[in-house]
């Protein structure tokens, strides 16, 4: 999921302090500690953190010695100021309270720091199919058949022939308890005075996730080409992944 971030900040992740939000496994972690001077990175999850601390760095040698942590995003256990670059991929719009996980990031951030974000963005295609899907299965009697063909979806993915941000998606449909989605215009309204925005960019229109939901016959038939060109002249219109570079104001301007 993150990897087209990922490619676009090994210049801008190079010494910097660095801590990341919901680092899950470590698969960025792998690429970032090649560069940064120093790595943090925090999970929810103990199992994700135990893996994490077991594999990052075994495939290529690394710059920065991580440190893994078990921590919330709205109650991080760090001092204020601690890193000049905070960075969070997919792992936000799962947060009870969005505010509080920002503000947080806020407090640790130098004046200046980097808040990198990737957040699902509001009024897309995928964000329709999400909004149906998920209003499908609070609906009694057809809530559960929706749920045991989103899981043989799932397990069609594990078997190689979807892709693993599909697999991902379908994890989240069924398992999640919170999925937010977000505009530009309102994660503005709400870094005002705290952050500024400074890049801003979207990816993942997902129309081979939508045609995967059709019948196989059509699946046969759609042309991957046409997905391919559709996916890369409208990401910036329907991209549903959306990616944020935002400065922490100084600590006289906030």
């Amino acid at each position: 999921m993150s990897a087209p971030v990922i490619t676009t900040l090994r210049c801008s992740v190079r010494n910097r302090s660095i801590l990341e939000i919901g680092c899950g496994q470590g698969v960025d972690a792998d690429v970032m500690t090649r560069y940064c001077r120093r790595y943090v990175g925090v999970d929810l999850s103990e199992q994700s953190i135990e893996i994490a601390r077991r594999e990052v760095g075994k495939r290529q040698p690394i710059r920065a010695r991580p440190i893994f942590l078990t921590a919330d995003a709205e109650a991080l256990p760090f001092h204020d100021q601690q890193f000049d670059m905070v960075y969070s991929v997919g792992v936000l719009h799962h947060t009870p309270d969005f505010l509080a996980a920002i503000l947080e990031a806020h407090r640790v951030l130098e004046p200046d720091g980097a808040l990198v974000l990737m957040l699902y963005r509001s009024y897309t295609p995928l964000w329709l199919v999400l909004r149906t899907l998920r209003g499908a299965l609070c609906v009694p009697l057809i809530g559960p058949w929706v749920k045991n063909k989103i899981i043989g979806m799932l397990r069609t993915a594990k078997s190689g022939e979807g892709g693993s941000s599909t697999g991902t998606a379908f994890v989240e449909l069924v398992g999640c308890p919170i999925i937010d989605t977000y505009t530009l215009r309102g994660l503005r309204r709400i870094f005002d005075g705290r952050f500024v925005i400074e890049d801003a960019d979207c990816y993942r229109v997902g129309f081979d996730q939508i045609v995967r939901c059709t019948p196989s016959f059509f699946r046969s038939i759609w042309p991957q080409r046409w997905m391919t060109w559709c996916e890369e002249r409208l990401r910036r219109w329907l991209g549903f992944y959306l990616v944020v570079t935002a400065r922490k104001l100084g600590e006289s301007t906030a």
